[in-house]
């Protein structure tokens, strides 16, 4: 007998762009969840990134290695905003979905159709995360943010460098990471208290 994966039977949308929301979907395609991936026609712009020199390009049809690693055991569907009868289908996608994964950035995301508070309208016993470096709502709603100034207000630099030298910033966007690690506990601790 082989063993069932511990997610197997989850059916998660992905209306996620970037590092946190592909880190928190992979984390649930690892576990065995059905991930589909909603991308513009475009594809999604982590698809062209490079560790590269700022200048490096990917042949036409490759996708850089950052993607792969994320995208890897997940459905993906285009889905084109400017389209209806594609929303439509992303809201048959997202209707049949146990756990909704949304972040800013997407611009299918970004139509108020899919909104945090709408999508949890379109699938009503869906868990929905929203991944924001500041909340939805609230003063610091649409403040500018890199991964160094979320280290400094979270007071991680502090417990880096010397004390006789100035803090040390930690690379590759660690923020987004540890944002995308969060969001599927938080989700899945949902998952489960919701059965």
């Amino acid at each position: 007998d082989l063993m069932e994966w511990p997610l197997s039977g989850l059916r998660v949308a992905d209306l996620s762009a970037g590092i946190a929301g592909g880190y928190c979907t992979k984390v649930l395609a690892d576990g065995g969840a059905e991930v589909i991936k909603l991308e513009p026609p475009a594809g999604d712009r982590l698809r062209g990134w490079s560790a590269g020199t700022p200048d490096a390009v990917l042949p036409a049809g490759q996708d850089g290695a950052l993607f792969q690693f994320l995208a890897c055991s997940k459905s993906s569907v285009v889905i084109d905003p400017d389209d209806r009868e594609d929303r439509e289908l992303a809201r048959r996608i997202v209707a049949g979905a146990d756990v909704v994964v949304w972040s800013q950035g997407s611009r299918l995301g970004e139509l108020p159709e899919f909104a945090p508070a709408r999508l949890r309208e379109l699938a009503p016993g869906a868990v929905v995360v929203a991944i924001t470096p500041w909340g939805l709502d609230g003063p610091w709603r649409g403040r500018p943010w890199t991964d160094a100034t979320l280290q400094a207000l979270s007071g991680a630099l502090m417990t880096r460098g010397d004390r006789d030298r100035p803090p040390v910033i930690q690379g590759g966007a660690i923020c987004e990471w540890a944002a995308g690690a969060m969001a599927a506990v938080g989700l899945l601790t949902a998952s489960h208290r919701a059965v």
